[in-house]
């Protein structure tokens, strides 16, 4: 017990406020703040797509199916609406679709995006509708800040109805296709 006492004073005597110690004369002035380093506390980076350039697309997709894709932002939303045309192996096609722009990782020219979007599809042969979802993985770079294109993958399905020669749509047959693609894409 007597220790405990001895160590509790010590830290008490040495705990009490004294006067501050002044500088070595020989030392001179207290040296000047040193400036903030860049490395360790960079600016914020320029949103990327630039917001004047990015309310209009232009997809070619290469895969099941081929065919061209126009979309257009929808107001000022993550909302793009698109409209297509092409071909799932040799039978034409026409859709539109509403997708959603989720970004996932945004740099100062690269981004990373997942488009999932919900479509309608109209086959131009024997006129067979179709619905279906998919999704978009995109990688988006702009180079020098005037170009913007992107490269991805698009995974989906769509179901299409057969009218089965009764021209009606017969929705107790339905017919599951894939919709796997590369894509290319140019922004504007």
């Amino acid at each position: 017990m007597p220790r405990l006492l001895l160590a509790l004073a010590v830290v008490c005597l040495f705990a009490l406020p004294g006067p501050a110690q002044t500088p070595d004369p020989l030392l001179g002035a207290a040296p000047a703040a040193r400036p903030a380093d860049p490395l360790l506390d960079p600016p914020p980076l320029p949103a990327c797509p630039a917001p004047d350039r990015d309310d209009w697309r232009l997809s070619a997709d290469f895969g099941l199916p081929i065919g061209l894709r126009l979309q257009r932002r929808l107001f000022d939303t993550n909302l793009w609406w698109e409209a297509g045309a092409g071909a799932y192996v040799i039978v034409p096609y026409v859709s539109t679709c509403l997708r959603y722009d989720g970004t996932l990782l945004k740099r100062e020219r690269n981004l990373f995006a997942v488009r999932p979007g919900v479509s309608a599809t109209l086959v131009v042969w024997d006129p067979n509708f179709g619905t279906g979802i998919d999704a978009e993985f995109v990688w988006q770079h702009t180079f020098g800040g005037q170009v913007t294109t992107e490269l991805g993958v698009r995974l989906g399905v769509t179901a299409v109805f057969p009218n089965g020669g009764k021209g009606w749509l017969d929705i107790r047959r339905v017919a599951p296709v894939p919709v796997v693609c590369l894509m290319w894409t140019w922004q504007f």
